[in-house]
């Protein structure tokens, strides 16, 4: 019984280290917590999920990573999964909703 509690206590603890650290970080303006409101095709997280939103450089951007960006058509951001990257002006390349590839604007 002993070693449910403390097990239970462990996880507690990290469960509150972790909102600890999230809290924190966007405090200090590192990155921040947003609730997922609308994402492009291939990205698979619910509307109900959280999103941790961490900066990046775009040298580190590669085929396959997910981002916060505002696609040409919305007027709002959402996650979009990069397809491509151009190699020479590392622009970044997404799908709309129709397949077509796209530029997104990445701020």
């Amino acid at each position: 019984m002993t070693l449910l509690r403390a097990g239970a206590r462990a996880g507690a603890v990290a469960g509150v280290a972790a909102v600890a650290l999230v809290s924190i970080g966007a405090a200090v303006g590192r990155f921040h917590a947003t609730p997922v409101g609308a994402h492009g095709p291939g990205v698979q997280v619910e509307r109900r999920d959280l999103a941790v939103i961490v900066p990046v450089r775009p040298l580190q951007v590669r085929a396959g990573d997910i981002l916060m960006a505002r696609p040409r058509d919305a007027g709002h951001e959402e996650l979009v999964k990069i397809v491509a990257v151009d190699s020479w002006t590392h622009d970044v390349f997404t799908l709309d909703a129709q397949g077509r590839p796209e530029k997104p604007s990445i701020e």
